[in-house]
């Protein structure tokens, strides 16, 4: 239906962006998936975490790209609700409300990034 499209495009725009404008740093977060594929200039991801490194009891691989400071973890076990593991992959349904949980920054990751990356 077009949006995967129009992600790409904005993805590209923002990416001519960081080239022009070169910020003291940068981030861009995507669950592991098709993003390399789709986008495949962007290259491998220069770093990698999951939500329970940073204090969120779940899994959810993801993928970092930029120029960043990789903050430090404090990693706690992960709690497995379903077969498939995190309470992110029992989600179901494609509803509004389930993308922005399923999409949504871990807040222990997004807090030690902010401090980080002053």
């Amino acid at each position: 239906d077009g949006r995967t499209r129009d992600a790409i495009e904005l993805i590209e725009h923002v990416l001519v962006l960081i080239k022009h404008i070169h910020p003291h740093w940068w981030c861009l977060e995507n669950p592991v998936g098709r993003l390399p594929k789709m986008i495949g200039h962007i290259g491998k991801p220069v770093a990698y975490f999951d939500p329970c490194d940073y204090g969120d009891p779940y899994t959810k691989k993801t993928c970092l790209w930029g120029q960043f400071n990789m903050p430090p973890k404090n990693r706690v076990e992960p709690v497995k609700v379903c077969s498939q593991g995190s309470w992110v992959q029992a989600l179901g349904g494609k509803s509004e409300r389930t993308k922005e949980l399923r999409s949504a920054t871990p807040m222990g990751f997004a807090r030690a990034f902010f401090r980080s990356n002053p």
